[in-house]
């Protein structure tokens, strides 16, 4: 059974429109993630196997040692291989106040 696991990534100096996330999956067909309405940006690094992102609509295979940048507010679905696992840094960007 796959699942996501999401661990927040603690900085040395607390950014004020950025979090980052060591993000863990695990073996699943698919997985479908909501959009993000008050995120702005993402950006993957790759740290271990492969995967395919779909981001509204358009995909996008991900091995170790990619990266890959998105609008937040579009929808997402991944897709891991069977008994393969995923890891990558997940940082998310929040606007400034008053953007």
């Amino acid at each position: 059974m796959g699942a996501w696991r999401a661990v927040f990534c603690h900085r040395v100096a607390p950014h004020p429109t950025r979090k980052s996330y060591d993000l863990r999956l695990q073996p699943k067909p698919c997985t479908r993630a909501t959009h993000m309405e008050r995120a702005r940006q993402r950006r993957w690094w790759c740290s271990l196997g492969s995967l395919r992102l779909i981001v509204d609509g358009s995909q996008h295979d991900l091995h170790t040692g990619d990266s890959v940048f998105f609008h937040a507010d579009l929808r997402t679905a991944t897709r891991i291989a069977r008994r393969a696992r995923f890891r990558c840094l997940d940082v998310i960007r929040y606007p400034r106040r008053g953007e």
